[in-house]
């Protein structure tokens, strides 16, 4: 098959996709949290409860349950000066970040279903580690530091199982692994060369 064909089939390919996708609704649900303006949202299960931090005054990490409209405030972790909540499963473990009470390091958390933190840091990280994401196999998707200058952020994977950590992208400077599916697909950013690229 010669460029030109192949340039066709790929254009009939675009052109038939094209009306699927613009046929595609979405249902957009707004919410605020009634003790905070300043929220992010991070993460959602397969049930649309909802993972996200308050960042004023009265803010705080909390799960918004998308189907009945209710929050749930998460006791932050003890002996830390921030908790951040970014991910969830179905059962409703949750992972997240700590900040050290002085302020001068991150560590990654797995909050288990009864409210109970366990901490941990990448063997290799300089002062920060933080998961992004989790699966309803518990393996969880983050990012840390690095001492060698010539790297900016790791992406990994860590299974609590095994306590091991997987490192994604060595080639990279900056790699973020953001999430993870049922499978172990991950989802992330990666920055090759200055340009920021998806993974």
């Amino acid at each position: 098959m010669n460029r030109n064909k192949r340039l066709l089939l790929v254009l009939a390919i675009g052109l038939l996709a094209g009306p699927i996708a613009a046929q595609a609704q979405f249902d957009y649900h707004f919410f605020v949290h009634p003790d905070s303006d300043n929220i992010q949202v991070f993460g959602i299960n397969d049930r649309g409860d909802v993972v996200a931090n308050g960042f004023d005054v009265d803010g705080g990490p909390f799960v918004y349950d998308s189907k009945k409209g209710e929050f749930t405030d998460v006791t932050p972790a003890t002996g830390y000066a921030f908790t951040n909540v970014t991910g969830i499963t179905d059962s409703g473990v949750m992972v997240g970040s700590v900040v050290s009470l002085d302020e001068t390091t991150d560590s990654g958390f797995i909050r288990s279903k009864d409210g109970t933190y366990t901490v941990f840091d990448h063997p290799d990280a300089l002062s920060s580690t933080q998961a992004r994401g989790v699966n309803n196999a518990g393996l969880v998707t983050g990012v840390r530091d690095d001492s060698d200058p010539n790297v900016f952020l790791v992406g990994f994977i860590y299974d609590p199982m095994s306590g091991t950590f997987t490192d994604l992208n060595p080639t990279s400077f900056f790699t973020i692994a953001q999430g993870i599916n049922s499978k172990g697909d991950v989802v992330g950013s990666s920055n090759f060369d200055g340009a920021n690229d998806p993974c």
